[in-house]
């Protein structure tokens, strides 16, 4: 979803969450609601975050240039095992793969549904093998 975090709810319980199915893969570009329980997405879906740490028009500019922007992702409900994959692809498709541009962020909640804390695991480089590389 990529909204305003003001307009998210809203949009969510009118125009999204009736047509979300089971597998179905969902992918916020801010996890603020998410993280905050003012939607809560069902079960069996998964949930990952891609967030440029940008403006939307600053990342359509840099992926022009074939750069991309700074990005945090994230799997906050890994319901199918493949989260990681379609987060991937949105995060490839904005750019956010190019050089210096991820950092990956574990999240999730526990078996009594609490929010884990939220740990980063810093910058990664994106290379040409599909690997990343730490940042020192």
């Amino acid at each position: 979803m990529l909204t305003t975090d003001e307009s998210q709810p809203l949009i969510w319980e009118d125009q999204i969450a009736p047509g979300i199915e089971a597998s179905s893969t969902l992918v916020w570009a801010s996890g603020y609601n998410v993280a905050d329980d003012l939607i809560t997405p069902p079960a069996g879906v998964d949930v990952a975050l891609v967030a440029p740490r940008t403006t939307g028009s600053m990342v359509r500019l840099l992926f022009e240039h074939g750069k991309g922007a700074m990005a945090e992702v994230a799997v906050y409900e890994d319901a199918s095992g493949e989260a990681w994959d379609p987060m991937m692809a949105v995060a490839m498709g904005i750019g956010a793969t190019q050089g210096w541009g991820l950092r990956v962020v574990v999240s999730g909640r526990d078996r009594a549904g609490s929010i884990r804390r939220t740990s980063s695991l810093g910058w990664l480089r994106c290379m040409d093998t599909g690997v990343f590389q730490s940042r020192s």
